[in-house]
């Protein structure tokens, strides 16, 4: 988590001094990173299908999460920074996956990164480990809203049949209008 909120602070910065939305973080970007966290969610559950290994499961999810959370970090950055996203320019998919896995935690998201300095500011170490302690609680939040739950002790999937077949079904018809194999 202290590594999202870094790489947010100097994304801050780079809106801070008036640079444009960079590679990797335009409208339809994102576009594209919803169509693959999508992906990477359908591929790690019909692999522990065939290999049953809840821990395998828990490894592929909390990477895909991970990795998800920095690069929305990102995104966080230009949207605090005037340049929101625009839904309305993203394809249905693209929409509906926003929806169904961002949307549920977006505002807390911004609600913490609203108060997160950029990096031509000082911030203290109490303020930093404050901020990646409340970016945790939302991070639990954001496994639910993709459809786990995740304790100390164990890993659940709470995915219904007619959830993952929604996802694979959106997954399918993207990839088609995108041209893209699943």
């Amino acid at each position: 988590m202290a590594v999202a909120i870094d790489e947010f602070r100097c994304e801050a910065a780079v809106y801070s001094a008036g640079y444009p939305t960079g590679i990797g973080f335009t409208d339809a970007d994102v576009a594209e990173d919803l169509f693959d966290l999508n992906l990477q969610l359908i591929r790690a559950n019909d692999e522990y299908q065939a290999h049953l290994d809840v821990e395998r499961l828990r490894h592929d999810v909390l990477k895909t999460v991970v990795f998800h959370v920095r690069y929305m970090s990102k995104v966080a950055a230009r949207f605090l920074h005037e340049v929101p996203v625009d839904l309305a320019s993203m394809n249905k998919f693209a929409r509906e996956n926003w929806e169904a896995l961002i949307e549920p935690t977006w505002s807390q998201f911004l609600g913490i990164y609203q108060a997160v300095p950029s990096a031509f500011s000082p911030w203290t170490a109490t303020a930093s480990q404050a901020t990646i302690d409340k970016l945790v609680g939302v991070v639990a939040s954001l496994m639910t809203s993709f459809g786990y739950e995740a304790t100390e002790d164990a890993f659940y999937v709470h995915l219904s049949v007619e959830e993952v077949q929604a996802r694979f079904d959106r997954a399918n018809a993207e990839a088609d209008l995108l041209g893209h194999t699943p």
